[in-house]
């Protein structure tokens, strides 16, 4: 059930009184009510979109946060690292150590990951997967794919 403006508002005060960043709980910056990674998600929202991000229209954020996820797949490839799926809709940025929770949790969520992906140097800790490999690599630890290729060398089979 949503919560309204007025409950919305007491729970922003509530984490203001605690010390904490009202989007994310992480201990916030003196005199301000964001987190540093909060904070730089805001500006870097205001520098990128001119005018007020509320103001923009749907279809201007959409084509926004597409341009922002093709210049992160331009940097870490167009192609699945396990499967070699390539169609884009289906491709996504995959944290290859598994720290993924803890990453975004410093950096503002997942959209602020992909502006952060594509500021900062390509790093070998992220690599392109396609939806279905990723979240099998984090169900079951390891894709099928990868799975099968293991189980073919083992045997001598070749794929």
């Amino acid at each position: 059930m949503p919560h309204t403006k007025e409950q919305q508002r007491d729970r922003m005060l509530k984490k203001k009184a605690l010390g904490l960043c009202v989007d994310c709980r992480a201990p916030r910056l003196p005199n301000n009510c964001r987190c540093q990674a909060h904070k730089d998600r805001q500006k870097e929202n205001r520098i990128l979109n001119g005018a007020s991000w509320k103001k923009q229209t749907k279809e201007d954020k959409k084509n926004f946060w597409s341009k922002v996820r093709k210049d992160v797949l331009d940097k870490y490839g167009r192609t699945c690292a396990c499967c070699g799926e390539s169609q884009e809709e289906l491709l996504t940025i995959d944290h290859v150590f598994e720290d993924g929770k803890k990453h975004r949790a410093e950096i503002g969520g997942s959209h602020s990951m992909y502006l952060w992906l594509r500021k900062n140097e390509k790093s070998d800790r992220f690599q392109t997967m396609c939806f279905s490999c990723n979240i099998a690599k984090f169900r079951y630890g390891v894709c099928p794919h990868q799975k099968i290729d293991t189980e073919s060398l083992l045997l001598g089979v070749a794929c």
